[in-house]
C-alpha cells in the first residue's frame, strides 16, 4: 500500500473575476443573417475597443488557418469533436474585458448564442457546441492561481469492501485537512489460469495539508486498517501536486500546466449523484457485482467517491446557490470511457452507463435524485436550445442541481436578464 500526502506551507489562491455591468449597444437592431463569420468581425470593429488594437484581433474564424486548433484546445470530449458537431461563427479569445463587452453586444446585435469556455467540467459540451448558430467566448486568459501543496495514493485488494464501510464513516468527519478519495474500479484479477476473472480494485487517493506526523497521529487514531507509515509519505509544494491532479508524469515540468491541448481525448459519459445514508457493506458487494456486469474489460464504468462534511457542512444550503452540504455523506461521480468513433458504439456504451446509473438508484440521494452542476448530465432533462423554457420545464433539472435555491435563481434571473441573452441546454429561464 502507498499513501502520498501534501505538506503544507501556505498557500494563497487568486482569481480575476470579471464584472459585466453596463454593455454598450452601437448597433441598431437591423435584420441580418445568422450565419455570417465576417459581419461578426466586423461588428466587433465597431464596438469600442482598447487603445490602438481592434477588437477582431482577439477573434479567429473559419477561414483563419488556427480556427481548429482554437476550438480543439480545450474539447476534452470527442463525442463533441465529430465533422457533423455544428462549429461556432467565431471564437474571441478575450484578453480584455472590452473584448467581453464588445462580443456579448455582436451576439445580441446577429442574435447569435454566446458560449463561455473557461477550464474543464463540461462534461456535455455545453460551452462549445450548440444546435443554432452561435459565438464561443473563450476566458483562458482571465485567470491567475497562486498555489502550494502536495500528495498521496494507496490501492489495497483484500478486505476491501469493510475498508470501503468504514471510509464512509471516517472520510467525511476525519480531519478538515485530510481528503481521501475512492477510486472504484472494476480489473482483471491476477491468477495462473488461462480463464480471466475479474475483480474490484480500490485505491484511496489522499490530500493532507499539514506535516507527516500529524497525519500519521490522525490516521493511527482514526483510520487504522489502512497501515500507513511514514515511508509512505512524500513531501512536496502545492504547486506540484497539480501536476498529479492533472495526471501528467510525477517529474512533469510545470510549465505544461499552462498547455491548453486536451491529455484526455477519448469518448465518454460522466454523471454524479449524492449519497445521504452511508452503504451497507451487503450494498457495497452488491455495487461491485453490478460494476462488472456492466464493464466488457478493457472498456468499463467506474466511480469516484469524494467525502463531503469539513467546511462545505458548515454553510446553509441556502447561503450560496450551491446547495449539496449538511445531510451528504459523499458525491459519486461516474464514469464511462471508449476510444473509437461511431454511433452505434456510442449507443452501446451510453445505453451501458444509463444501465449502471439505474442500478445505483436504491443507494443515493431521493426525491430529487441529486446532481452536481460541474458534471452537467443532459439525461437528467434539457431545454429546446434558442428558447426560453417556462419554470416547470426547466424545473426537471433545476431542482436536481439547486434543490431549493431552483427559485430564488429564477427570479435573480428575472432581474439581471429579462431577456433571457445567457441561455443554454440547462439554464434558468426568464418569465415570458
Amino acid at each position: 500500500m502507498k499513501m502520498k500526502i501534501f505538506s503544507r506551507p501556505t498557500f494563497l489562491i487568486t482569481l480575476h473575476l470579471i464584472y459585466l455591468i453596463t454593455i454598450p449597444r452601437v448597433y441598431s437592431s437591423l435584420p441580418l443573417p445568422l450565419y455570417a463569420p465576417e459581419l461578426f468581425l466586423e461588428c466587433l470593429d465597431t464596438q469600442p475597443a482598447d487603445h490602438g488594437s481592434r477588437n477582431s484581433r482577439a477573434a479567429v474564424i473559419p477561414t483563419n488557418a488556427s480556427f481548429s486548433t482554437n476550438l480543439m484546445r480545450a474539447v476534452r470530449n470527442l463525442r463533441f469533436a465529430s465533422g457533423s458537431t455544428r462549429k461556432p461563427e467565431a471564437i474571441v479569445a478575450a484578453v480584455t474585458e472590452t473584448h467581453i463587452r464588445a462580443t456579448i453586444s455582436c451576439c445580441k446585435h446577429l442574435n447569435l448564442e454566446l458560449k463561455v469556455r473557461s477550464g474543464g467540467h463540461d462534461y456535455e459540451g455545453f460551452s462549445y457546441t450548440s444546435p443554432v448558430p452561435f459565438v464561443i467566448l473563450d476566458m483562458y486568459n482571465f485567470h491567475k492561481v497562486d498555489i502550494n501543496l502536495k500528495d498521496e495514493t494507496a490501492t489495497v485488494e483484500e478486505g476491501v469492501i469493510d475498508l470501503v464501510h468504514k471510509w464512509q464513516q471516517v472520510a467525511p468527519v476525519i480531519d478538515k485537512d485530510l481528503f481521501i478519495r475512492l477510486e472504484i474500479k472494476p480489473v482483471y484479477r491476477s491468477t495462473t489460469s488461462k480463464y480471466k476473472t475479474k475483480t474490484i480494485n480500490v485505491s484511496f487517493i489522499g490530500m493532507f495539508l499539514g506535516s507527516p506526523e500529524r497525519l500519521l497521529n490522525i490516521m493511527n487514531k482514526r483510520f487504522p486498517e489502512l497501515y500507513l507509515t511514514e515511508p509512505d509519505c512524500m513531501v512536496k509544494k502545492w504547486i506540484d501536486s497539480v501536476v498529479f491532479w492533472a495526471e501528467y508524469p510525477e517529474n512533469e515540468p510545470l510549465e505544461n500546466l499552462l498547455e491548453r491541448t486536451s491529455v484526455n481525448e477519448s469518448y465518454w459519459k460522466r454523471t454524479s449523484d449524492f449519497v445521504q445514508t452511508p452503504i451497507s457493506k451487503r450494498g457495497i458487494a452488491k455495487i461491485f457485482q453490478t460494476m462488472i456486469y456492466h464493464s466488457p474489460l478493457p472498456r468499463r464504468v467506474w466511480m469516484q467517491w469524494n467525502p463531503w462534511g469539513g467546511r462545505m457542512a458548515e454553510i446553509a444550503s441556502d447561503e450560496t446557490p450551491f446547495t449539496h452540504r449538511a445531510g451528504n455523506v459523499f458525491m459519486i461521480e461516474h464514469f464511462m470511457n471508449w476510444y473509437a468513433p461511431g454511433d452505434e458504439l456510442e449507443e452501446a456504451f451510453l445505453a451501458i452507463s444509463r444501465s449502471f446509473k439505474k442500478a445505483m438508484t436504491p443507494f443515493v440521494s431521493k426525491n430529487p435524485r441529486e446532481a452536481f452542476l460541474n458534471y452537467r448530465d443532459v439525461d437528467i432533462g434539457i431545454t429546446i436550445p434558442g428558447y426560453n423554457a417556462t419554470f416547470e420545464e426547466a424545473k426537471v433539472y433545476g431542482d436536481k442541481y439547486f434543490k431549493g435555491n431552483y427559485l430564488r435563481l429564477f427570479q435573480v434571473k428575472a432581474g439581471f436578464d429579462p431577456t433571457n441573452f445567457f441561455r443554454s441546454q440547462q439554464g434558468i429561464p426568464v418569465l415570458e
